[in-house]
């Protein structure tokens, strides 16, 4: 990598489009006060994720009195933080039509509020955090919705819920308890897909119905490398993250995905990186801090590489 460096006519510009690259794939909006991490995938037409005409029912607050004064049509996005749904409220909400609702901290008559969200024209994304989910959480019609993001929930299952997907884009379910993720459903306008921080034991094989996924998230599930062999089929990927994954060799498999530009192996016990980490043809940057190949770069450094090799940013 050093002669490669030396090579570089212009190691300013060079480093500079290095920083770009890492910054667009880090960033993150928030939403009222509320965090919401796009990575790179931040435009996917759901223009309920803005910072305007947002209603906020939280606790400590007379929310029935706060929806009576709300005006209907410029109302998109409802954020319930702390809140216990009963039927009072949830008679307010129905009057709404929101594209977007966000549950943090709910309680009482969840599930209903499930049905009165998703029966909204407008319903196309959804975020739960900390909130008892349902056993009839599968069962309603989840065929608008584009963006669904589960955090700190347990899910017994997700096939369930993906049958009725069809046109989701953006999922994610994150540090929650997931017993099995299995679907024969083909997910063809899927791009983006985390589970990270889900007890999982292996990558699931049937993301391999996911033809046109492009970001993988895997952080923090505890696999084998020969997991990975099930990625290197969807060759529309161009992010992979598999940081903290108990890995211990490095998946040269994937240097077979033409478009791959992001691969973050962070915080694994690979040792040793093969040389033929030279095939990959479109890689921008290969993450490997906190990995014991920091322990002896002397088996990386001769390389001469295109792309940059380094500790990805928070």
């Amino acid at each position: 990598m050093a002669k490669h460096y030396k090579a570089m006519k212009q190691p300013l510009l060079y480093y500079c489009s290095i920083f770009i690259v890492l910054f667009c794939c880090s960033n993150a909006i928030a939403q009222d006060g509320v965090s919401v991490r796009f990575d790179t995938y931040s435009n996917l037409e759901l223009n309920g994720y803005t910072k305007q005409n947002t209603l906020i029912l939280s606790s400590g607050q007379d929310n029935v009195a706060l929806l009576d004064k709300a005006i209907l049509d410029s109302v998109d996005n409802i954020v319930i933080r702390g809140v216990c749904i009963d039927n009072t409220l949830l008679s307010g909400i129905s009057k709404f039509d929101v594209s977007n609702a966000q549950l943090y901290d709910a309680r009482g008559n969840v599930d209903s509020f499930f049905s009165v969200f998703l029966s909204m024209s407008k319903a196309r994304a959804l975020k739960i955090y900390n909130t008892d989910v349902d056993w009839n959480f599968p069962k309603h019609d989840w065929s608008s919705i584009k963006r669904l993001e589960i955090s700190n929930c347990n899910i017994l299952s997700l096939s369930e819920i993906l049958k009725q997907m069809s046109g989701i884009r953006y999922f994610s379910v994150t540090d929650s308890r997931v017993s099995s993720v299995s679907f024969d459903t083909i997910l063809a306008s899927l791009v983006y897909l985390d589970l990270s921080a889900c007890g999982l034991s292996n990558i699931p094989s049937c993301i391999s119905n996911c033809p046109n996924l492009e970001c993988f998230r895997y952080y923090g599930n505890h696999f084998t490398k020969t997991d990975c062999s099930v990625l290197k089929n969807i060759i529309s990927l161009r992010e992979i993250y598999l940081g903290d994954c108990g890995i211990t060799e490095f998946p040269i498999e994937l240097t077979e995905l033409p478009h791959l530009h992001i691969l973050v192996l962070d915080g694994n016990h690979i040792e040793n990186v093969p040389d033929t980490i030279t095939g990959f043809k479109e890689l921008k940057y290969l993450g490997l801090g906190r990995t014991s190949y920091l322990l002896n770069k002397n088996t990386i450094d001769g390389l001469d590489v295109p792309f940059h090799i380094g500790k990805f940013p928070d």
